[in-house]
């Protein structure tokens, strides 16, 4: 089974782009057969980084990982 984690970063409930988001998800969901994990501001907390790039990108190092939710997210995927 494939896994998909897509995070929204809207912080409106009525956004277009929350909507398609979750229209898009759904569809694919619906027809393979994958994991989706859906986070948004509003069920998931995550704060500015303070790492620099390299260790965000190429290392996948986020000091804030134990000070919101960052951690929790990258064990489950």
């Amino acid at each position: 089974m494939n896994k998909i984690f897509i995070y929204a970063g809207v912080r409106n409930h009525n956004s277009k782009t929350l909507e398609y988001t979750k229209r898009l998800s759904s569809i694919i969901s619906s027809r393979n057969n994958v994991d989706i994990s859906f986070r948004t501001p509003f069920n998931s907390e995550l704060e500015i980084s303070n790492s620099d790039s390299e260790e965000l990108f190429k290392k996948g190092i986020d000091r804030q990982s134990n000070a919101d939710d960052g951690g929790i997210i990258k064990k489950s995927y």
